[in-house]
């Protein structure tokens, strides 16, 4: 099986459905943008299914989050009304992890990770010289 990981965005809202047994999944359209070499954007459109843990990790996902979604992925081929053939990027989400922008920094960092304890990096002293004469290599 082919296996997709993603940072991208939604561009709708997520849609919450139950199959026929009674079982909740959620659909995510998701569009992830970069700028080709002629410096114009290009983006790809995914669809994402979620089942069981990962559906109820979508809640509260509103148009316009970052997300980091990996699982498998499909390509379908239709006809459009025109007869063209047209192409579309499905993919059956394993795992899913809300990016959000933290409010002191401007950066982005993982959701789940902003009640972790600070990291303590020992600071070393770099203003005495260092010595090479004496390494082995």
């Amino acid at each position: 099986m082919n296996q997709l990981i993603i940072e991208c965005r939604l561009t709708k809202p997520v849609d919450f459905k139950q199959s026929k047994a009674g079982d909740s999944y959620a659909v995510l359209s998701l569009a992830q943008s970069s700028k080709n070499k002629a410096g114009e954007w290009e983006s790809i459109y995914v669809s994402a299914t979620c089942f069981k843990y990962v559906a109820q990790k979508c809640e509260g996902l509103q148009k316009g989050d970052r997300v980091l979604v990996s699982g498998g992925i499909k390509m379908n081929v239709f006809q459009d009304k025109m007869g063209a053939n047209r192409y579309s990027i499905n993919m059956i989400a394993q795992s899913l992890l809300h990016i959000t922008k933290t409010a002191q920094s401007g950066d982005f960092a993982d959701s789940a990770a902003d009640n972790l304890a600070p990291l303590n990096i020992p600071i070393y002293d770099t203003s005495s010289p260092v010595f090479t004469d004496d390494l082995p290599f």
